[in-house]
């Protein structure tokens, strides 16, 4: 181990690191940065990218000091975009969901992966499924929801994630 003769009062040493699907060691399945500490202990630092066999990108995110930073993002196996989002700002950013078949699938803002604000789910064709805000993760306030066909179905109200009063639905949603 590069750390294993070092002074117990060194500063952190950074390292990247690779595993590979192969021994021949041609195709990469993981590339990541660690802090390596005093006592030994890795920490996550810089970025982090893991690969398909085939080569395809399936994730890659960063780390500043065992903190999720800056974009992140998967993908599906077909290579299509699966989830982007930012971490390590203090004020809500854009997150993103899409299906398999690359149609978006939900979007809002988030705070470190934490959705925070309004969110909008679609359904697989495209028309919107529902829509609602949250706070720290948990839905509150009104939400509506709709058929694939665009007709809203019912509306009502969330508190602490938990459907709360009387909820009207599709027949007598005006």
């Amino acid at each position: 181990m590069l750390a294993q003769d070092m002074p117990a009062t060194r500063e952190p040493v950074a390292e990247r690191r690779r595993s590979f699907f192969d021994a021949a060691r041609e195709h990469l399945k993981r590339e990541w940065g660690v802090l390596i500490l005093a006592d030994n202990t890795l920490v996550p630092h810089g970025r982090d990218a893991g690969f398909s066999a085939d080569g395809k990108p399936l994730y890659e995110r960063e780390y500043d000091h065992g903190k999720a930073s800056g974009r992140w993002r998967t993908w599906w196996p077909n290579g299509k975009p699966r989830m982007e989002a930012t971490y390590g700002a203090s004020e809500p950013q854009p997150m993103r969901w899409w299906f398999e078949s690359g149609q978006l699938s939900s979007e809002g803002p988030a705070i470190d992966g934490v959705k925070n604000g309004e969110w909008t789910f679609f359904h697989e064709n495209g028309a919107k499924a529902s829509q609602g805000n949250y706070s720290a993760g948990a839905r509150e306030g009104e939400w509506s929801f709709w058929n694939e066909d665009g007709s809203l179905t019912e509306r009502g109200e969330f508190r602490n994630d938990a459907r709360v009063g009387e909820w009207t639905h599709a027949a007598k949603v005006p």
